[in-house]
């Protein structure tokens, strides 16, 4: 999964240590449990993941020296088991170009004329351009200062009901108005500017402000990736976060003392127009060495459904070895992909289901989802309409009961009998019943992450569901070792894992064997 990590003791172990793979004590649901998911094999698993979180393998970093190695194991391990590759070429490798950029502060600027005065701010020391700055782009719009930016009208609040936001750049403050103080608004009313149609947005938080010389700090030089086919790139919204000379600057366009701004204290906001915003970004690029995404197909047997596919998807790659350091990834993917790949093996055993089954294990995930959207957006292996549903494993191998024994377990990490499923149940409340089915005797399910949760956006099945496709996402929860060197097989619940691939291969064995295609 994307994002950065945490620290602590670290838990040495390769593929010569298969063996010592630690069993946690099963299901406490059902006697039958086990018989129901008798399908997916236990010692497949466990030499998968011994394979994959290896220290020879050095973390699986994308870019890396065992990225090829990796990628022909898995291929040949899905062509063992009788599945094609579905790449463009009709081999099981889809190459991924990808560039890593960072930013020009030369060349890059921000500008913003009102009331007949223009200030000019440099990147790093007076902004940070989040969203994300991996393309060249100049944009003049107008800037309009919106308050808090809510819009919730279940509250009866909305910042954006007297002014169109199109082609515009926003400002935002953090907090929420008086009147409202209680309430608790989701992620999707407060982050609306994009989807009313503004180009950007500048957000003055307080609690970036008050060390934003250290948190910009080499920010200009840190290193983002894209995919290199940058000519099809859609121009991104832009998020800037406001350093104090710009807090400052907007302050003087309104009329208020910057403190309003800052800590606002629940004050009452009128959107109004500030002026013109000139914003201009330039990268400087480097070719990455070659990434590919591993891609197969099982043809189904209805000759009027093989065209259609159910997708079943994990990322194999990780992160960079540090300093010596190996950061494994047992359960940040190698879990995700061992559940994928027995999976497959089941589906390839026995009668063939009357879809077609498509085995997705992308490349790049650790730096924004770059090897799904390769597939969803620049290359797809199938057209996007005949894809029935995604089911994506990605961290799907811990639980608390897992956990070292030395300290407190991570409340964020799931029990042994739990998963979490990322799912938009309100628009795909067929695909939500046919997992619930699937989990009884074996799993409960955990909704929290759904699509109102930064979190959500954060694993591949999102990529799909940008795209308008039923996808879902199983995850076993954060846990200490999440992104650090201590993320290895001893601290696997095994018979978790092994119960999570059977929901996985119940559900996909009912799309893929429906009658009807699910509603988009």
């Amino acid at each position: 999964m994307t994002t950065q990590g945490r620290g602590s003791a670290h838990v040495r172990t390769g593929a010569s240590l298969a063996v010592a793979i630690m069993l946690t004590v099963g299901s406490g649901l059902s006697p039958s449990a086990g018989a129901q998911t008798s399908e997916i094999s236990r010692e497949d698993l466990r030499r998968h993941v011994a394979y994959l979180a290896s220290d020879e393998l050095g973390g699986r970093y994308a870019y890396g020296a065992s990225s090829a190695a990796v990628a022909r194991y898995l291929a040949e391990t899905l062509e063992s088991y009788g599945f094609r590759g579905a790449a463009p070429d009709g081999s099981f490798l889809q190459r991924v170009p990808v560039e890593r950029v960072r930013l020009d502060t030369e060349l890059s600027e921000l500008v913003l004329v009102a009331d007949g005065r223009s200030d000019r701010f440099i990147i790093e020391t007076d902004y940070m351009l989040e969203t994300p700055a991996v393309i060249s782009a100049d944009v003049t719009a107008e800037l309009v200062f919106l308050g808090y930016g809510i819009s919730s009208p279940r509250h009866g609040h909305d910042d954006y009901a007297t002014v169109d936001v199109r082609g515009k750049y926003v400002v935002t403050v953090k907090g929420q108005p008086a009147s409202l103080a209680e309430v608790q608004f989701d992620a999707s009313e407060r982050n609306v500017a994009f989807e009313r149609g503004a180009v950007g947005e500048i957000v003055i938080s307080e609690g970036l402000l008050s060390g934003f010389a250290r948190f910009s700090e080499g920010y200009a030089s840190r290193y983002r990736y894209r995919i290199a086919a940058t000519s099809v790139l859609d121009p991104s919204p832009q998020y800037v976060q406001a350093g104090p000379a710009i807090v400052a600057a907007v302050a003087r366009a309104i009329g208020v003392p910057e403190s309003e701004l800052t800590s606002p204290g629940g004050a009452e906001f009128q959107p109004q127009t500030l002026g013109r915003l000139e914003i201009r970004t330039r990268m400087i690029s480097e070719r990455m060495p070659e990434a590919y995404n591993v891609l197969a197909r099982l043809d189904g047997a209805d000759p009027d459904l093989v065209d259609e596919f159910v997708g079943f998807a994990a990322h194999y790659d990780h992160l960079q070895t540090r300093e010596g350091a190996v950061f494994n990834g047992a359960d940040d993917n190698a879990s995700g992909v061992a559940a994928i790949l027995d999976v497959a093996r089941a589906l390839a055993t026995g009668e063939r289901p009357r879809r077609s089954v498509l085995i997705m294990l992308f490349t790049g995930e650790e730096q924004n989802l770059l090897g799904s959207q390769f597939v969803a957006r620049y290359e797809p292996v199938v057209p996007m309409e005949n894809l029935v549903a995604v089911l994506d494993a990605d961290m799907v191998g811990r639980s608390r009961a897992s956990a070292p024994a030395a300290g407190n377990p991570d409340p964020e990490t799931t029990d042994s009998d739990t998963v979490y499923l990322g799912i938009d149940g309100d628009r795909n409340p067929e695909l939500r019943s046919i997992i619930q089915r699937a989990s009884e005797g074996r799993l409960l399910l955990d909704y929290r992450h759904g699509p109102k949760t930064a979190v959500f956006r954060r694993s591949d099945h999102y990529t799909f569901v940008t795209q308008g496709i039923p996808a879902v996402w199983f995850f076993t929860g954060f846990h200490a070792e999440y992104h650090t060197k201590d993320d290895d097989v001893l601290l696997l619940d095994m018979d978790k894992l092994r119960r999570v691939a059977g929901v996985i291969l119940a559900s996909g064995r009912e799309l893929l064997d429906l009658d009807h295609s699910l509603d988009r």
